[in-house]
């Protein structure tokens, strides 16, 4: 484990530090120092020492166990480790996230609160609910956070602890929510679409250049955004076209180059499934002649 982790700690997690911002924020503040997304796919156990730190542990899938207690999909422990941290899995496989927290008066407050809603410490919800979908997010913050991201995510975890801490609260993420919590490489990809609808899409090449397969680039965003990423780029360029159209006297051909498909027949089908209509006559109906 990294020396330039907070002790308390489990050993042999590949745990991802955050660093505190600079200027550091006030101490009130709810502050993630670590976490991890673990899939384990044999019998294993790990331990940490006691320690000042909190934990919030999200099961994905498969079923493992904080000592005694059978932790199965979508249930969530939020606990202090003060008597120390032992996961264990039973080999059938366990797919788990985990946010470690800074200690905090208020987050003791938060944890007091909770165990009033639920006196064992555990919260159970669906994996597709609100407050799993947040807490994975969160698992995958950035190792050097700037200061608004710090401020977001403790939005966020005051966010998950009330909800925790309310009956009846949690509830699917909103579809624009979801777009709000894109992860950052993937809010970016949006972005250059929406800047240069004529780039040239190739899953190929985005998966060399991120770093990330494609069948992760397509299923994160369906996930996010509801549509694949071709999908999205072409109904950007559709509604560029659109403007087109109606406001200069470009050819359809030239217009097709300008928003990314040179293929004029292939660019009239597509703008047809869009609209229902030709460009030609789309552009008539909205110029009226």
């Amino acid at each position: 484990m990294s020396e330039s982790l907070p002790s308390g700690l489990p050993e042999g997690l590949y745990l991802r530090p955050c660093e505190a911002p600079t200027p550091p924020l006030p101490d009130s503040i709810l502050r993630i120092i670590a976490s991890a997304h673990v899939s384990e796919r044999a019998a294993s156990v790990t331990k940490a020492p006691a320690s000042e730190l909190y934990f919030i542990l999200l099961t994905l899938t498969g079923r493992g166990a904080m000592r005694h207690a059978l932790l199965t999909p979508g249930t969530i422990l939020f606990s202090p480790a003060s008597s120390g941290i032992e996961l264990s899995s039973s080999g059938i496989g366990w797919e788990y996230v985990i946010l470690f927290l800074d200690k905090s008066d208020m987050l003791h407050s938060w944890y007091t609160l909770f165990l009033e809603r639920n006196p064992a410490g555990i919260f159970r919800t669906s994996t597709d609910g609100r407050i799993a979908q947040i807490i994975q997010h969160l698992s995958a913050h950035p190792l050097s956070p700037t200061r608004s991201f710090c401020l977001l995510a403790a939005q966020y975890l005051t966010q998950i602890l009330t909800l925790m801490s309310l009956p009846d609260a949690d509830h699917p993420l909103s579809e624009t929510d979801k777009k709000h919590m894109a992860p950052v490489w993937l809010s970016d990809l949006r972005n250059r679409m929406e800047v240069n609808c004529a780039m040239r899409f190739s899953l190929p090449e985005l998966e060399r250049s991120l770093g990330i397969s494609r069948y992760r680039i397509c299923r994160e965003f369906k996930k996010y955004y509801g549509i694949s990423p071709l999908a999205c780029l072409n109904g950007i360029r559709m509604d560029r076209a659109s403007s087109y159209l109606a406001s200069t006297d470009l050819p359809v051909a030239e217009i097709a180059f300008t928003v990314g498909v040179p293929d004029t027949t292939h660019f009239i089908n597509l703008f047809r499934q869009a609209y229902g209509m030709t460009p030609g006559a789309f552009r008539k109906s909205v110029r009226g002649g």
